[in-house]
C-alpha cells in the first residue's frame, strides 16, 4: 500500500496568530482570503467568483453565497462570517479584484507566505491546510457534520442547501 500524505492542519496556537495576525498583515486583501478560508473553508477560486449580491455582511448575522459554478452541487453553500467581520467587509472587492488578476499559483504562493510569517512556520502550511483545519475544529468541538459540511461544501448525507434558499439569503436560514 501507498502511504497516504498526512494532511497539515493547522494547530490552535497557529490559528490565534492567524487570526490576530490578519488585522494588520501588510497585505489585507492576502489576510482577508485566509479569513475566510480559515472560518468557511472556502478555496480562493469560490471567493474569487462572489459577485455583490453574494455578499452580504452587514447586520447581525454576516454570510457569503457560494453559488453558480462550483465543483460539486454540495459546494453551493451559505458561509456565515463568524469572526473579522468588518475586516472582511472593508478587504473583500480588493481581495476578489486581486484573485481575478494573478495565477492559481500567484495567490497560492502569497497565501504560502503569509502562513510563514504569521505563524513562523516557513513552509509547512499551504493555503488548502484552512479546509483541513476547519474538519478538524468541528471534530475537536463536536459541532454537528451536517451543520460543517454544509457550511464547508461537503458532501454528506442530509448536508448542503438546495438552489431555493441560497436566493433567500439570510431570510431563508
Amino acid at each position: 500500500f501507498d502511504k497516504v500524505n498526512e494532511k497539515q492542519v493547522l494547530t490552535r496556537e497557529h490559528q490565534t496568530l492567524v487570526v490576530n495576525g490578519c488585522l494588520s498583515y501588510k497585505r489585507p486583501e492576502i489576510a482577508c482570503i485566509a479569513l475566510l478560508q480559515l472560518q468557511g473553508a472556502m478555496m480562493p477560486s469560490e471567493i474569487k467568483r462572489l459577485n455583490e449580491e453574494c455578499i452580504i455582511l452587514e447586520g447581525d448575522s454576516p454570510f457569503l453565497i457560494v453559488k453558480g459554478i462550483t465543483k460539486t452541487n454540495s459546494r453551493r453553500r451559505i458561509v456565515p462570517i463568524v469572526f473579522h467581520s468588518e475586516f472582511i467587509q472593508q478587504h473583500i472587492y480588493d481581495s476578489i479584484k486581486w484573485l481575478n488578476s494573478c495565477t492559481d499559483t500567484a495567490h497560492s504562493h502569497s497565501l504560502k507566505n503569509l502562513l510563514s510569517d504569521l505563524t513562523s512556520c516557513k513552509g509547512k502550511y499551504t493555503s488548502h491546510c484552512f479546509r483541513h483545519t476547519f474538519r478538524t475544529n468541528r471534530e475537536a468541538s463536536g459541532a454537528d457534520i451536517v451543520h460543517s459540511a454544509t457550511i464547508a461544501g461537503w458532501s454528506a448525507k442530509g448536508a448542503g442547501v438546495s438552489e431555493h434558499l441560497l436566493n433567500y439569503g439570510d431570510q431563508g436560514l
